[in-house]
């Protein structure tokens, strides 16, 4: 983007199930933000500013009307649209506080294009936010644009907060009481690995099921695939540390999983309702299946349960169902029941 305007947009990390209700919703709203930058839809991320909002911009001393912002940034959406540029975005927080209607977040964001001829434009910017949350959506308030900075500040911020970040999720995601109602070795058993088995965990996060993946698939190689960069760097020194040399995980993208080769079974536990456009996504999915290749959804089930995201943000597993069936894939047979989630399996129907 140019002139006085440079945008800011968020993404952060919540691939597998919700904890903290507010950050599982907020970060549904990021994932939808970096995908309309990378698709180049204005539309759609102007929705997630409230009509109302202002950008204030450190760097040039000035205050703005969000939709005086929007003018100045429409262009570099055009240009991603028309294929002139490609846009990309990430950010590294230093602060996160929420409440359930409201949240601040302080962080650096690199937002960068990358034109026909392969130059990148990088832009670095210290940054604040403010969000509101009004009938179970978020609407960012205000953008506060403090200062720029350099590569070396952000590289040096992700290897410290990103990291924290990761051992906290880790403290969660790997608790032995999730075992309880999870059932991780039932669930494997139920689907009949083969030693020599390429698997991909799409949303792996801290590696609660790829590990146990890499222990059953012995002779084949196991994906995590994750959105946020700390986490696959977690996952990764996971994976060295408890000598699992097939087991390999990537940085994927909200809208493509970025999968090195075509996998045998594509898993993907707690995260499908956090996926947008998932008639798009899945359409893409087909390219990274073998051909007799199986899908794996696990998902929450409908209802108030102990465990899990708030109802509203569950899909019945009859939506599920319908979605892949249109987007091509068709249903098997599987029995396994588990207490909070159903377990839903399909290949391809060509």
């Amino acid at each position: 983007m140019k002139k006085l305007f440079i945008i800011t947009l968020f993404l952060s990390v919540q691939s597998v199930w919700a904890i903290d209700d507010v950050t599982d919703e907020l970060d549904a709203a990021w994932d939808k933000i970096k995908m309309t930058v990378s698709k180049g839809d204005f539309r759609s991320y102007k929705s997630v500013y409230h009509r109302d909002a202002i950008l204030v911009n450190g760097i040039t001393s000035k205050s703005y009307p969000i939709k005086d912002a929007f003018a100045g940034w429409k262009q570099g959406f055009e240009d991603t649209r028309s294929g002139k540029i490609s846009a990309h975005l990430d950010v590294k927080f230093s602060q996160r506080l929420t409440d359930k209607t409201t949240a601040h977040e302080t962080g650096i964001f690199h937002y960068y294009t990358i034109d026909k001829d392969g130059k990148q434009n990088d832009s670095y910017v210290h940054f604040e936010s403010l969000w509101v949350a009004k009938n179970n959506k978020w609407f960012m308030m205000m953008e506060y644009q403090k200062s720029t900075t350099d590569k070396v500040e952000w590289d040096e911020t992700g290897a410290h907060h990103r990291f924290n970040d990761a051992e906290k999720w880790a403290g969660i995601f790997e608790k032995p009481k999730r075992d309880d109602w999870q059932k991780p070795d039932e669930l494997i058993n139920s689907l009949g690995i083969v030693v020599d088995a390429v698997i991909t965990d799409i949303g792996s996060a801290t590696g609660y099921f790829p590990v146990r993946f890499a222990r059953v698939a012995t002779d084949g190689k196991v994906y995590g695939v994750d959105i946020e960069q700390t986490l696959v760097d977690y996952l990764n020194n996971r994976a060295k540390k408890e000598n699992l040399s097939n087991l390999v995980s990537i940085l994927g993208q909200p809208d493509d999983p970025k999968i090195p080769e075509k996998s045998d079974l594509i898993f993907i536990c707690n995260t499908y309702h956090h996926i947008q456009d998932r008639g798009d996504y899945f359409e893409n999915m087909k390219q990274y299946m073998q051909p007799d290749g199986r899908l794996v959804i696990v998902d929450f089930k409908k209802g108030d349960l102990p465990v899990g995201p708030p109802d509203g943000h569950k899909l019945p597993s009859g939506t599920v169902t319908g979605e892949l069936e249109d987007a091509g894939y068709r249903q098997v047979s599987h029995v396994l029941e588990l207490p909070y989630q159903y377990v839903l399996v399909f290949n391809l129907a060509n």
